[in-house]
């Protein structure tokens, strides 16, 4: 089952990984938990980048997505803007952005 989260509705960001003793914890800047350690598996080395990746991939999901936006929004599906960009390319920006909405 899909949920939609309404777009405010998450913890504020950006978001930060903290060491504690049971493993990295991901908060806001601010010190308020978001995922705790628990909530990792595998080897330390491995919590630590797949927490880094979620900060990295939550940071960063706001500007992806008005990127892919202008980018949708800007290019039409006639034969002289997809001569610059790949048709593909363009259905898949719009499938990306309907995914994260």
């Amino acid at each position: 089952m899909t949920t939609t989260v309404p777009k405010g509705a998450s913890t504020p960001r950006p978001w930060v990984v903290a060491q504690t003793t049971m493993g990295p914890c991901i908060e806001t800047e601010h010190e308020e938990p978001v995922i705790f350690a628990v909530g990792f598996a595998g080897r330390p080395s491995i919590r630590n980048a797949n927490a880094a990746l979620i900060v990295r991939a939550v940071n960063c999901h706001d500007e992806l997505v008005d990127a892919l936006e202008r980018l949708a929004d800007g290019l039409s599906d006639d034969h002289d803007a997809l001569q610059m960009v790949h048709a593909d390319d363009v259905r898949r920006a719009r499938a990306i952005l309907a995914k994260g909405r």
